[in-house]
């Protein structure tokens, strides 16, 4: 039986105000409802986000507000999601409330998402957190290349939704 460490939950606002936060902006060749198709879709998780092994909606159908869903890394850290944003075709956000290590004292991710007219569409994604233990010290200075990764892999997704066409 794996053992969940309790992170620090938080609201919206932490999106646009915590201290530790990337943002990065994609546009996509689909429409908002489309790409929510894709997000919905716990395989395509694992073909463009870096690091993911695997995705399971612990919530049914409609998502909204509440859903849950466990994510699996590469190496078997999991993540227990909470989505605090559920805004089909404009925004979803989700917190992580607890992990089976104690990487995070907190960890969230926002998707917004707007129409750009004619199939297209431009996505902001926000991650805000917090390590725990020695790491939170390597936080700043990480940030360069935890901020070209997170470029890469929206990038993966632009790719991997021109393939779904």
């Amino acid at each position: 039986m794996k053992t969940w460490h309790a992170c620090t939950r938080f609201d919206l606002s932490e999106f646009t105000s915590a201290p530790e936060r990337d943002t990065v902006r994609q546009e996509l060749n689909c429409t908002p409802e489309r790409l929510f198709d894709i997000f919905e879709d716990p395989h395509s998780w694992t073909q463009w986000a870096t690091g993911l092994d695997h995705v399971e909606w612990t919530s049914p159908k409609p998502f909204g507000v509440g859903t849950t869903r466990i994510v699996t890394f590469v190496g078997g850290m999991q993540i227990w999601e909470e989505f605090i944003a559920w805004e089909r075709g404009r925004r979803l956000s989700f917190i992580v409330p607890r992990a089976t290590k104690t990487t995070f004292e907190r960890f969230g991710e926002d998707y917004y998402v707007e129409p750009l007219g004619a199939e297209r569409c431009r996505l902001t994604w926000t991650l805000a957190f917090n390590l725990n233990g020695p790491a939170k010290y390597l936080q700043a200075a990480s940030r360069p290349l935890r901020s070209v990764a997170m470029r890469k892999m929206f990038r993966d997704l632009a790719g991997y939704v021109d393939s779904m066409q």
